[in-house]
């Protein structure tokens, strides 16, 4: 049993995957029914984070990590920046204590309220990237005592979706082609090499089913249609089993 009555589902997996338009596949099913807040639009318009007085009239919550507000653009313009000298442990940090701010301002009381979050990212990000960052010298337990990653896997998803790709070649190719530049470290080909086994993983799958998440894997080698409509079933199936 989850410690909440809402709904949260999670998209992760590598840069480039096609997290985006999944996000967007399933933001359009929530919009033909439900009323949506996008918590992405509104970071990047104010930068910093609402009071959640101005959420309770909405049913589904958009969101991301990092996310675009304090703490969160601190990650993406300093910490994870190209050229930066910061650690892993760094970045480690950084990113839990904006999973922490994020959790407590919006995340929890949202779910406690019963609402749907569909949210780009998660802990599982942090789990692989910065272990990957740091050769594997940091572990898992080191990350999963984080104060914020430990209250995110406490209250860990109810679908984790994690699209999945043959040829991570195909992801440069991809990031090289679309509009948002992101200028991260870890967009080049050898880090995402080295990331891909791990978001297949049995070790990942099993801490996160261990807390009672659906994982589930999808083909994102297809066209973005194709990738949109298995998330789509996967989302749909989820919601008749609730």
């Amino acid at each position: 049993m989850h410690p909440y009555k809402g709904k949260f589902i999670i998209i992760d997996g590598l840069d480039g995957i096609g997290k985006g338009v999944i996000i967007k596949a399933l933001e359009e099913i929530e919009n033909k029914t439900k009323k949506v807040f996008n918590l992405i639009d509104f970071w990047k318009k104010h930068k910093t984070h609402p009071d959640y007085e101005l959420l309770k009239p909405y049913d589904t919550i958009i969101s991301s990590e990092p996310t675009y507000a304090e703490k969160g653009l601190e990650i993406r313009n300093k910490i994870i920046a190209k050229g930066t000298t910061h650690s892993a442990l760094d970045a480690a940090k950084a990113y839990s204590q904006d999973r922490l701010i994020l959790y407590n301002k919006i995340i929890l009381k949202a779910l406690k309220d019963g609402k749907t979050i569909i949210q780009d990212r998660s802990v599982c990000s942090s789990l692989v990237y910065q272990r990957t960052q740091s050769d594997n010298t940091l572990s898992i337990t080191q990350l999963t005592n984080l104060e914020g990653n430990k209250l995110a896997l406490n209250n860990s998803p109810n679908l984790l979706i994690i699209p999945t790709i043959k040829n991570p070649e195909e992801l440069m190719a991809r990031l090289s082609n679309r509009t948002k530049q992101d200028n991260c470290i870890f967009e080049n080909i050898n880090f995402q090499l080295k990331l891909k086994p791990i978001y297949e993983s049995q070790e990942l799958k099993q801490l996160f089913e261990s807390r009672n998440t659906i994982v589930k894997y999808l083909d994102a080698s297809l066209s973005i249609k194709e990738t949109q409509e298995q998330a789509i079933n996967i989302y749909k199936e989820f919601l008749n089993n609730q």
